[in-house]
């Protein structure tokens, strides 16, 4: 049994309209490899806010530690960015997660990738 709601244009005139149905069967799924891409640039992205809180409390004398962490970061975004595009990929998948994971990781190599350009360019 179709809904079906009255609408009318004219004074008098009523005309019965199905309503569009607001469900679609699929056998897409979510992709479990652009949730794994979207937690693992969220961790690149708030190690690199941690690590840059560390560094400016210690006024740039952080130790090494700091800077390790700050290079496995990075791969982790990294990392991050090539799940995201083999995400992306995937057709068998619904398409929103898998690029908002893409954008994510993007915002996350392009943070670290600054990190390092702006540490080489400043280093003496």
């Amino acid at each position: 049994m179709k809904r079906m709601i009255s609408v009318s244009l004219r004074k008098g005139k009523e005309w019965n309209v199905a309503r569009p149905k607001r469900y679609k069967f699929t056998k897409k799924k979510r992709s479990r490899v652009a949730v794994v891409s979207l937690l693992l640039s969220g961790a690149a992205i708030a190690g690199f806010f941690a690590t840059l809180a560390i560094s400016v409390k210690l006024k740039g004398a952080a130790s090494a530690t700091i800077g390790i962490v700050g290079i496995v970061l990075g791969i982790l975004g990294i990392a991050s960015l090539i799940a995201a595009i083999a995400a992306v990929r995937n057709e068998d998948a619904f398409p929103l997660l898998p690029r908002i994971s893409l954008v994510v990781s993007i915002i996350a190599v392009v943070l670290w990738v600054g990190v390092y350009i702006l540490g080489f360019y400043f280093w003496n």
